[in-house]
């Protein structure tokens, strides 16, 4: 097995997967893998998302050297598995201390909240990001819960539970 993108990307089974994060954590390959993360090729970067997720579930501390990297591919991310990986690893892992990453993550947040085209779990990942970043940047609480109040009606049972238990947190704050 090798880091090969042509082999990356035809991994359609969690045993594929799987197969692939031991390699990489095995060979103390996670940086080169991360490098992918800046291809042009959405459906590469898309497949490296899936190995990096259960990576992040089953190793939660491996990325964290990584985080700024991360943030600063914000921008490269097209696909929902990106969008997705991105929300939900900030979901669970340390906020950047940098004020410019933080910043970042949080106007990608706002943005794939508010906007209707996102998926759904990515739009319920950024909301719940958001709401930790409402933590650190208290300034923030006001115009998130206005933001989620806006989206609510447009998402699905998930969604506004969700938006329900974080407007309930972020009104006890206000």
């Amino acid at each position: 097995m090798s880091l090969n993108p042509v082999h990356i990307k035809r991994i359609a089974s969690k045993e594929a997967r799987d197969d692939l994060m031991n390699y990489v954590l095995e060979q103390d390959m996670l940086s080169e893998f991360i490098e992918f993360l800046s291809s042009n090729d959405e459906r590469l970067r898309a497949k490296c998302c899936w190995v990096l997720q259960q990576i992040t579930d089953d190793y939660p501390k491996a990325l964290l050297p990584f985080s700024d990297t991360l943030i600063h591919l914000l921008p490269n991310y097209t696909s929902d598995a990106e969008k997705r990986f991105v929300m939900r690893y900030f979901n669970f892992q340390p906020l950047p201390k940098d004020e410019n990453e933080l910043t970042q993550l949080m106007n990608f947040g706002f943005d794939w909240l508010i906007d209707p085209k996102e998926a759904i779990a990515q739009r319920a990942f950024a909301m719940t990001t958001l709401f930790r970043i409402s933590d650190v940047v208290p300034e923030i609480k006001h115009e998130l819960a206005l933001t989620i109040e806006a989206q609510r009606e447009f998402g699905s049972s998930g969604f506004k539970n969700r938006a329900k238990h974080i407007l309930k947190k972020l009104n006890a704050e206000l």
